[in-house]
Parts: structure tokens; sequence; C-alpha cells
């Protein structure tokens, strides 16, 4: 276990769970004292680390489902199978994450957050294949996280999970949301959320030429303006 802690931004109670990890789980500690980078941050975990699959876990994340991580780490088996992510509940039990699809909103949306399910969208809490999963809980291979690169830097808060899956997808790897693999996301508790004008000019330079059309796992028929799984119009492109 690595612990990346950010110097100068971790509340008394953050700075405690990091003892305690080390104290009780032997976990390693990465000091980051220079302004927040969730790309950066994360590659550097990932140095310390010695195994060879990396999960990428939040702080603000808590298991409900006791076998999430070996459904995770089950899929890898499958050297087509690039990187996988959990779904993920706000405290009151309605979704945060269940995939990421592309096409939504600034170029990528989290089909169904702040619902319980959707009569449009009945896929949200079935194991799938998706464009993109979140960097809140991912996990994958070593080997193709450093065949990559990492998280690209260039992206320190928003778009770095994205990009990152695009990239596996380009090189022909799949991302799968595992729909059991449950865990509770108190998303954007320490920071503030929305997208970045630079961040997103970058990601639309980089991958507009995907994000321009309707996500293959997703529906062209539902809105693209929001992610509430609302019936919208049909678009080509």
């Amino acid at each position: 276990m690595v612990v990346v802690q950010h110097l100068g931004s971790s509340t008394p109670a953050g700075e405690a769970s990091v003892a305690d990890a080390i104290q009780h789980f032997g976990a390693k500690c990465v000091a980051f004292p220079e302004p927040f980078n969730f790309s950066e941050m994360n590659n550097r975990g990932s140095r310390a680390a010695s195994g060879e699959l990396l999960l990428f876990l939040n702080d603000d994340v808590e298991p409900i489902a006791s076998d999430w991580l070996a459904r995770m780490v089950s899929h890898l088996e499958d050297p087509s199978v690039g990187a996988v992510g959990a779904k993920l509940l706000y405290p009151g039990g309605a979704i945060q994450h269940a995939g990421i699809a592309t096409w939504l909103i600034d170029g990528a949306g989290h089909p169904g957050r702040n619902l319980l399910e959707s009569e449009n969208w009945p896929w949200l809490h079935y194991t799938r294949e998706v464009s993109a999963v979140t960097g809140a809980s991912m996990c994958m291979r070593r080997s193709d996280f450093e065949k990559l690169g990492g998280f690209d830097p260039v992206f320190p808060v928003n778009y770095n999970d994205v990009d990152l899956c695009l990239r596996l997808r380009a090189a022909g790897l799949s991302v799968i949301l595992d729909a059991n693999a449950v865990l509770r996301h108190d998303e954007s508790q320490t920071r503030r959320p929305g997208t970045r004008y630079d961040e997103r000019r970058l990601f639309f330079r980089r991958w507009g030429h995907v994000v321009e059309n309707v996500d293959p796992y997703y529906s062209p028929h539902l809105a693209q303006n929001n992610e509430d799984l609302s019936l919208g119009y049909f678009r080509s492109k």
C-alpha cells in the first residue's frame, strides 16, 4: 500500500488516516509538496509500489461490497482488458459513477449521476464495457500503465482518467465497469467540482475526433447536455 500525501492541504483527519495506514498496514508514504496534480501524484505513487497490478483509490472512497477488489482484479486475467472501474455511490445511495461516456457535456460525463436507476438506461447496474472509468477507483496492469506513460500531468485535475482510458482503447485494450464492485464516494468533499478551461481545451484538442461522435457504448437517443439519461435527439456526429 502506498499513500500519496499532498502536503499543505491535509486536514487533521486526513493526517490521522495517513498515520493509521502507516502504523496498521505498513503503508509507504509519498509526500507531494507541489501544487495539486492528480496525475503526477498517482504516477509517483505507482513508482513507489511494487506489485504487477496497480489500484488507484481516492482517500474519500469506502468499500460497500466485500468482494469489490477480487471482482476488479478478475477482469485483468483477460489480456484484452486494460482497465477496470468500480460502481461508486453517493452516501445517500444515488449513483456517482457507473462508467464514463464521451460526447456528453464537457466531452465526458457520468451517465446516471445522482440517479438510483433509469428506465431509459437499465444498464447502470450491469457489468459492461465502457469508454472510460473514474480514477477514483481504477485497477490496471503495471505493464500497460508504464507502457502508456501513466497519467498525463498536463491534466492535473480533470480528464486525466478519461485520457488514460482513451489511450488504452487506442492501444487496442478494453475498459470494463464492474457494477458489482460497489464503493461509496464522498466526491469533491475537499476539492471544488467542475472542469477548468485550459484542461478542457487540451482534452478537445487531443480527443476531439473521439468526443465529437456518439460514444460507442452509449445511446444517441439520450440527451447530450446532461447526465440524467433523459431522452434527447438523434445526432450522428
